[in-house]
């Protein structure tokens, strides 16, 4: 069998339910040469037997048992295993559109400095979609040169997890996924993009993505919000706030003042917070001054870091940073 074109790695836990509707729309891809390499993470539903069934009438696919449990060492295996230099991520109930893996393919042999490449995605459920989920899936999908990924990075995953096909040798040079309690994917690509590495999206939906209520964001503690946070304090330190000691934040309520905490306890200052509530301005949050934001003025050595998450307002506030002649990357970072 020659070397496929792709090696799809998929972790399957308990996926028996949906996994054969995705296995058709694998099998069903325009891009024929590729591998699928299905890693069974102990199971306990009949996803074995039937990955076993497919692999029976379809050489290209095969089905490991996790030596480990767990998604990080499954995701691990299964790149160990596949023999594609492009790796693609694909979940047991979410559905590949039938040009996803050629497009993808195409763009990466057109741009060789692109590590990483996803597509737009649109969720669906057997009931109705939340809000939630569709003005992220819009969000998502107005995210597509690597600038704009890459200025987005702190805000929430740029991209969903089963719409990448990343370069082999990027994955390996960052020692792959790991397990730290927060998103395993989040945390991936927040090193590989502080690492330098290009992103890019074929501007065009190319996976529907299943929500349910067993869905791994929905029950895996790492995927809480506060785990989110988590990981990209510990990224922001070790990236852009390696160099520097204090910072200001613009948020005095929940989650800016949680950012706050969390600085503060790794030994930065808060110079101030920020706020146009005038019942808080004038007042403090954990012992820094809460001041209104018609006063600020861009300065690289105390940047300003942006956690409000009421909707609507993350617009509103690089508008007014803008006018103020702040420079999202240099001035502030956003991270709501």
């Amino acid at each position: 069998m020659n070397e496929p074109l792709i090696s799809v790695v998929m972790p399957l836990r308990n996926a028996a339910a949906t996994l054969a509707e995705t296995l058709v729309s694998i099998q069903s891809q325009t891009l024929h040469n590729i591998e699928v390499i299905m890693v069974d993470d102990f199971s306990e539903d009949d996803t074995r037997l039937i990955a076993e069934k497919w692999c029976n009438s379809d050489q290209r696919f095969r089905c490991i048992q996790a030596k480990h449990r767990g998604l990080v060492p499954a995701l691990n295996q299964g790149i160990q295993e596949a023999r594609s230099p492009l790796i693609a991520r694909m979940d047991g109930d979410d559905i590949m559109l039938p040009s996803r893996l050629e497009k993808q393919w195409t763009l990466l042999e057109q741009e060789p400095s692109v590590g990483v490449v996803s597509c737009g995605v649109r969720s669906f459920s057997d009931g109705e979609i939340g809000e939630g989920y569709r003005l992220y899936d819009t969000w998502l999908n107005s995210l597509v040169s690597h600038e704009a990924i890459y200025e987005a990075r702190y805000i929430e995953s740029p991209l969903a997890h089963p719409t990448a096909v990343a370069r082999r040798s990027v994955l390996e040079s960052c020692g792959g996924y790991r397990d730290m309690g927060w998103p395993e994917d989040y945390d991936l690509w927040l090193r590989l993009l502080e690492s330098g590495v290009r992103f890019q999206k074929v501007p065009e939906v190319l996976l529907h993505w299943r929500d349910q209520p067993q869905r791994t964001s929905r029950v895996n503690p790492a995927y809480k919000p506060e785990s989110f946070l988590d990981c990209k304090v510990a990224h922001l330190i070790k990236g852009p706030l390696s160099n520097i000691s204090s910072v200001s934040v613009w948020g005095a309520g929940h989650w800016g003042g949680r950012l706050g905490k969390r600085l503060m306890g790794a030994g930065y200052t808060v110079a101030f917070f920020v706020d146009i509530n005038p019942r808080k301005i004038g007042g403090t949050r954990h012992g820094a001054p809460i001041v209104a934001a018609e006063n600020l003025k861009p300065d690289p050595q105390v940047p300003l870091l942006v956690a409000v998450g009421r909707r609507g307002a993350r617009a509103l506030i690089q508008e007014s940073l803008a006018a103020w002649r702040f420079e999202n990357g240099r001035d502030y970072l956003l991270l709501a």
